[in-house]
């Protein structure tokens, strides 16, 4: 899906979701790759992953496939949705 959107939108995934649902609802804090956009410190750690990336998991997706495919490619992260809860 994500090679599709892209093909036809001419822009990135996460960027077409953002500007095309999640901005027009006043999401700010939700969607894929939270890190680009929220600082660190307001983004809750949710695994430390030392099978894989061999590092605490913040604002990235979870899905190991996904992440190598630039971490955009599953459903978007909801560790931002955390940011607005602290």
């Amino acid at each position: 899906m994500a090679r599709l959107v892209e093909k036809v939108s001419g822009t990135t995934l996460d960027d077409y979701v953002e500007r095309t649902f999640y901005a027009p609802m006043g999401l700010a804090t939700i969607g894929y790759l939270p890190w680009k956009r929220i600082p660190n410190e307001r983004i809750m750690p949710t695994e430390d992953d030392r099978g894989f990336r061999m590092r605490l998991i913040q604002g990235d997706v979870h899905d190991q496939g996904a992440a190598m495919l630039g971490g955009s490619r599953a459903m978007p992260t909801f560790s931002a949705m955390r940011a607005i809860w602290r």
